[in-house]
Parts: C-alpha cells; sequence; structure tokens
C-alpha cells in the first residue's frame, strides 16, 4: 500500500467517530510523520473540506518548541514548557503531536524538508548559470555551510541523532537524509551530462561523501559552538574535489 493509501485509509476509519481526528492521529493511524501526513491530505483536499489543519496554532509551537530545544535541549524541555513558551494549553499541543519526541521529530522533519527546497533552488540556479565545476560545488557547499552557521539546529541535530537510535525516528531521519542525497546525485549527474565532470565519477558515491560530510560540520558546530569558516572550507574542499588528489 501507496503512503497516500495509508493516509486516506487512516482518515476514512478514523472519521466515522466523533470528535473529528487531528492530523497527527491520522498520522500516527498512518504510521507516518505528521508533516507527511499534512502533505497527503492537503493534496487530497481533506484539510480545507474538513477543517483539519489549524496551522496557526502548530506553527505556534513549532516556533516554541524550537527556541526551547536549541537553548536548553531536548533531554531538559517538557511540554509543559513549550505550552507556556507557546502561549497554548498542553492539551492543544496533543491536538497536533502525539508526544515530546514526536513533536521533536516534526520539528526537525520541517527543518530538513525546508534544507531540501533550498538546496533543489542553490542545484537550479547554480546549473542556470553554467559556472565551471570548482565555482559550482564550491559556492554549493558555502552556501549549505553559511545555512548551518546561521541556525541553531546543529544542536538540534545532534539530540535527534541519539534520539532516532532508539526509536522509529531514524526512519524519518534517514528518508529525508535519502532525499537530500537524491537531489546532490541528480546535481552531479548534470554536471557529467555537461562534461564538467569525468563519465566514470560514481555520482551515487559523491553525493554520499557530499552527505557524511555535512553531517560531520554539523556535528563539529555543535560541539565547538563555534561558525565554521565557510568559504575557506568550501574553497578547499571544493579543489580536492574538482582536481582530486593523485599525483
Amino acid at each position: 500500500m501507496t503512503i497516500e493509501a495509508r493516509v486516506q485509509t487512516a482518515f476514512k476509519k478514523l472519521v466515522k467517530g466523533k470528535p473529528m481526528p487531528t492530523v497527527a492521529d491520522i498520522a500516527d493511524a498512518a504510521g507516518v510523520s505528521w508533516p507527511t501526513a499534512k502533505r497527503y491530505l492537503e493534496r487530497l483536499g481533506l484539510c480545507e473540506q474538513y477543517g483539519l489543519l489549524p496551522a496557526e496554532t502548530r506553527e505556534k509551537i513549532l516556533a516554541a518548541a524550537f527556541d526551547a530545544f536549541t537553548q536548553e535541549g531536548y533531554a531538559a524541555t517538557s511540554l509543559n514548557a513549550i505550552a507556556e513558551r507557546a502561549g497554548v494549553s498542553k492539551g492543544a499541543i496533543y491536538g497536533h503531536f502525539k508526544s515530546n519526541d514526536h513533536l521533536f521529530a516534526a520539528l526537525i522533519e520541517t527543518h530538513l524538508e525546508q534544507d531540501i527546497e533550498e538546496t533543489q533552488r542553490d542545484i537550479a540556479d547554480i546549473i542556470a548559470r553554467r559556472d565551471n565545476v570548482l565555482t559550482g560545488l564550491t559556492e554549493l557547499l558555502e552556501r549549505q555551510i553559511e545555512r548551518h552557521n546561521a541556525s541553531a539546529f546543529s544542536r538540534m541535530f545532534l539530540d535527534f541523532h541519539s534520539l532516532a537510535v532508539h526509536t522509529e525516528h531514524g526512519e524519518v531521519l534517514m528518508h529525508l537524509s535519502q532525499q537530500l542525497q537524491e537531489r546532490a546525485t541528480e546535481f552531479i549527474e548534470d554536471l557529467k551530462r555537461r562534461g564538467l565532470l569525468r563519465a566514470d565519477v560514481d555520482a551515487s558515491m559523491l553525493a554520499f561523501s557530499w552527505m557524511l560530510l555535512l553531517d560531520g560540520l554539523t556535528v563539529r558546530r555543535a560541539i565547538s559552538g563555534q561558525k565554521l569558516d565557510a568559504k575557506g572550507i568550501a574553497r578547499g574542499i571544493g579543489r580536492i574535489l574538482a582536481h582530486g588528489v593523485g599525483a
């Protein structure tokens, strides 16, 4: 059964009861994350038709949770603290998120989905300008490092990896990481078609290495608490990628 079919089946089952189910209820019944359920419910036209999505409340909760998790850390943040920051009741949070770790996972997924969209725009922009391979790779890496520098996400990144090891949220992380890798693979394949990379370059492996590099830089950013030298790192690694290390 496809994800869309699972979401639709869960909705049809739950909507027969009272009260009207929330997106969180449907996501839980379908075995998917909140953002995934929301995406398919909107695609099917069910959110608007049945008034399933009080978006403003959810956005307030996510904004408050982001501040709390980045300032206090996941382990030290309670739903009561998030509710107080958001100016909503604890019950309102449960209307959107099954638990604290589901809220944390939704926040991480939202951030990574935004990163996927921004990366896709960066790649399209760089390809459209027809830069040479060194300039293109360097600029793409620099933009991604700068986004990490500008965000408090790195601390949450470490916390979520710890959570994901022991819960089903590891699947969310792997799914989104795979999407990022697929975008990078497409970019590299396009460079190969344009003759800017050797035809024998393994696009998937290079994209995978790129993802490992970004994960490592995010960990370094979180541990050191210092901003990374985006331009210096991007130029150095860009030259290695463009020219190799052979004699």
